[in-house]
């Protein structure tokens, strides 16, 4: 289990709890410690394979070498297309006409608080699944989506 969740504390808790028996101690956290090691050495951990099979954005812990001498400013856009936490379709539709591929999502302050893809905002769009203010429907948006 050490090895294939990568579970440390947590499990020498849970087997301590359950041996109830405190001789066992330092065996036992050498043993997660190899196994957590030779775990690393042989396959991705199980909360690992979840991340990559849903395809949520992993940082890795170290750059791939085409990479190194790469500068965030030679690759980042200079003006930064932005949208807010409750933000109208014609904003929305504006940064989907731009040539970027996510926007970061702003709240009342200023601050970043999330990121959308292009592809999130586009299908949103698409399914009309947007804030109505007041239950209004205004038929004039629909020539909008076509």
């Amino acid at each position: 289990m050490a090895g294939y969740t990568r579970m440390t504390y947590s499990l020498a808790v849970i087997l301590m709890e359950t041996s109830q028996d405190i001789a066992i101690f330092t065996p036992m956290i050498i043993t997660i410690a190899i196994a957590n090691q030779v775990g690393y050495f042989c396959t991705r951990s199980l909360y690992e394979r979840a991340t990559r099979g849903k395809q949520m954005p992993m940082l890795k812990d170290s750059i791939p070498p085409p990479c190194e001498a790469v500068i965030a400013s030679q690759i980042m856009a200079k003006e930064i297309v932005t949208l807010q936490n409750v933000e109208t379709i014609q904003n929305v539709l504006g940064a989907c006409k731009t040539s970027h591929h996510g926007f970061p999502i702003l709240n009342s302050r200023g601050n970043v608080v999330g990121l959308i893809p292009k592809n999130y905002a586009v299908t949103l769009l698409d399914s009309r699944a947007f804030y109505r203010v007041d239950g209004l429907v205004d038929d004039d948006d629909d020539d909008m989506f076509n």
